[in-house]
């Protein structure tokens, strides 16, 4: 039941040198349902041109690095009808490019010196519900904290810490479909220039699609979003949606 599966590749570049990149998955399955996996791989982002050759430009940069691990299990039901996935990741990110001042002289550039690190968890779950419908659900969490000149700092800026989905597919007879679906969308850090409270508040949001086929060319829909009128903002100072619906006729 052991799989292994490994892979590389090397880049060279006349500016920013020569880098390499990996992959390691090995997995082992339990029984024919289940599985257990591993994820070991690198990567690195280059300096932009705008980074390498402007006025604030620096040809000794380095690309940003990147390692993450990953571990899951991924299973289901002897017959098919449930399936469920978990997985844990963990990343480090090194020499981080950012903008530099010199408190003194007021020169600035482009420079490398932070580190991040971050980790979290995904669960996914898929369910068939008989003939009639599926029901399928995330939840993820991440956290993590960059490094700036030796000090930890949180800067996981508009990202939530909580998000969930769900979402049930329901087929009552053959020309109906409806697809109510509920998403949670934690507390998170406001952007550093973003007016307000450190932290933005929680909210959710309540949808609901219906779709009719009167015959194989002519289907009839309703979408309906934001159901319970949510006052909410991903970013602050852009506003969102409130409730909206949209209606219509498609014709092939």
């Amino acid at each position: 039941g052991f799989n292994f599966e490994a892979g590389g590749r090397i880049n060279t570049h006349s500016i920013y040198g020569s880098n390499a990149t990996y992959t390691i998955n090995p997995s082992f399955n339990i029984d024919e349902n289940s599985k257990l996996f591993i994820n070991i791989s690198s990567a690195y982002k280059i300096p932009s041109l705008y980074q390498l050759y402007s006025e604030y430009g620096n040809k000794s940069l380095k690309p940003e690095g990147s390692t993450t691990y990953e571990l899951g299990l991924q299973t289901q039901s002897s017959d098919r009808k449930i399936a469920l996935r978990l997985v844990a990741f963990k990343r480090d990110i090194k020499n981080l490019i950012m903008f530099y001042t010199n408190p003194s002289t007021f020169n600035s550039q482009y420079i490398n010196r932070n580190e991040q690190h971050d980790y979290g968890f995904e669960v996914e779950n898929n369910i068939q519900l008989s003939s009639f419908g599926s029901w399928s659900n995330n939840f993820a969490f991440v956290d993590g904290q960059g490094v700036e000149n030796k000090q930890k700092t949180d800067n996981l800026y508009r990202r939530p810490k909580f998000t969930f989905n769900s979402a049930l597919t329901l087929q009552p007879c053959a020309a109906l479909t409806i697809v109510p679906s509920f998403k949670y969308v934690g507390s998170r850090l406001k952007g550093p220039y973003d007016a307000g409270p450190a932290e933005q508040p929680h909210y959710y949001l309540l949808d609901c699609y219906a779709g009719y086929a009167v015959n194989k060319k002519i289907n009839l829909f309703v979408d309906l979003r934001n159901i319970t009128n949510q006052q909410y903002f991903d970013i602050v100072g852009y506003t969102s949606k409130r409730f909206n619906m949209m209606a219509g006729i498609n014709i092939k």
